[in-house]
């Protein structure tokens, strides 16, 4: 799936956080955003994840234009869109009264993409891929900082994006959990695109097909 941002605005009162920022990202790419703090970045994963509104621009799914149309989505396209578009944030939002598996399940069973059965197979399915199979039955306060990242990319893959978006993935992490995302976000890419937020310079030169850098409210300049 190719995305496209095209000439985005977003303003918070008074203060222009994004000013005719454009991005392509194409399908089984690695794109990192990178930038100085309060550049806008988040607030641009935001917006690609329809967790902020942009105030103009365009975003659109290959032909399908999801902001900057004539009409805004219906609950069943916005649906379809958030089914599209995965995201895993930097807090991960695990639900803390819900073990690993149930995290997983929750979202496709809600949706009514699965039954529970169908939603549990699945979960445990993704959960071996990522090696936390045996975490299944943990509750999220018992995991690592690593452990819960990768039961967020778990959760967020149970809906089958065609797009996977990263906000700051390093963050929280120490050097010998940061070496196993790599082999990870490898094979994601081999499924969809993904779009990583980071200030990690080594981490971005690594992982990364194509590093961009925004500068302030500027567009972004692909390098």
């Amino acid at each position: 799936m190719r995305v496209v941002i095209e000439k985005l605005n977003k303003k918070f009162k008074d203060h222009q956080v994004l000013k005719d920022v454009s991005l392509e990202v194409n399908d089984h790419e690695v794109v990192v955003v990178m930038g100085e703090s309060g550049c806008g970045k988040t607030t641009l994963l935001r917006c690609l994840c329809d967790l902020e509104q942009p105030d103009a621009g365009k975003i659109s799914l290959d032909d399908w234009v999801v902001y900057g149309g004539q009409s805004k989505l219906s609950r069943q396209e916005r649906q379809r869109y958030h089914r599209l578009i995965g995201m895993v944030l930097q807090n991960y939002q695990l639900f803390p009264h819900r073990t690993v598996l149930e995290n997983c399940c929750e979202a496709p069973v809600y949706q009514k993409l699965m039954n529970k059965q169908e939603a549990m197979v699945k979960a445990r399915e993704l959960l071996s891929q990522l090696n936390l199979l045996d975490q299944a039955d943990q509750y999220p306060h018992t995991l690592s900082g690593g452990q819960k990242q990768r039961v967020a990319i778990a959760r967020a893959c149970m809906l089958q994006p065609e797009v996977l978006c990263f906000d700051e993935p390093t963050s929280a992490l120490d050097a010998n959990t940061i070496e196993q995302l790599y082999p990870l976000i490898d094979s994601l890419k081999e499924k969809m695109a993904v779009v990583i937020i980071t200030h990690d310079e080594a981490f971005a030169k690594k992982v990364g097909t194509r590093v961009v850098r925004m500068h302030d409210i500027n567009p972004l300049d692909e390098k």
